[in-house]
């Protein structure tokens, strides 16, 4: 399924470091949020989708759980996974080890942890995710560090992010 055809996660569809992300449905999200005791107005849920690297980024304050789809759920097999490093304003340098991700099995991406996602060659790469507080602000801006033109070196299950 392509992202833009999923009516449940087709608000403000974009394109954010990379990958398409869309947010759920506002009035859907405030329901399930509050039905499980949550402040919808501090966290969100969306759906992303990749078919190529994405580029390295640090959510500053938002925790997030992702949950790889695939056949079962009616998407493209979602082979691959996330690397993911520790992140310091002082560096410039930044080592991350890779991830694999599962079909139906969550992993974490804790705040002030720099990573991307990597689906493998011709797969396209599709995760629910959670997230709190939430990245998105009221003004449409992201509250994530983004790396100008970073140099991404991958070799196996590592990779070496430099920054400008």
């Amino acid at each position: 399924k392509d992202l833009g055809e999923n009516t449940v996660f087709s608000k403000d569809v974009q394109m954010l470091d990379g990958f398409k992300v869309g947010f759920m449905e506002p009035t859907l999200f405030s329901r399930l949020a509050k039905k499980h005791g949550l402040d919808p107005k501090k966290s969100e849920a969306i759906l992303m989708q990749t078919t190529e690297n994405t580029d390295p980024h640090v959510h500053l304050k938002g925790n997030s759980t992702f949950l790889p789809l695939g056949k079962k759920h009616g998407y493209a097999n979602s082979k691959g996974g996330t690397y993911l490093g520790n992140y310091s304003k002082t560096k410039r340098r930044f080592m991350l080890l890779f991830v694999p991700a599962k079909e139906g099995e969550t992993f974490d991406v804790q705040a002030g942890k720099i990573h991307f996602f990597a689906p493998e060659k011709g797969a396209t790469f599709s995760a629910l995710a959670f997230v709190s507080p939430r990245i998105k602000q009221d003004d449409g801006s992201f509250d994530m560090r983004h790396f100008t033109k970073p140099v991404v070196s991958v070799t196996g299950s590592r990779a070496t992010v430099c920054a400008a």
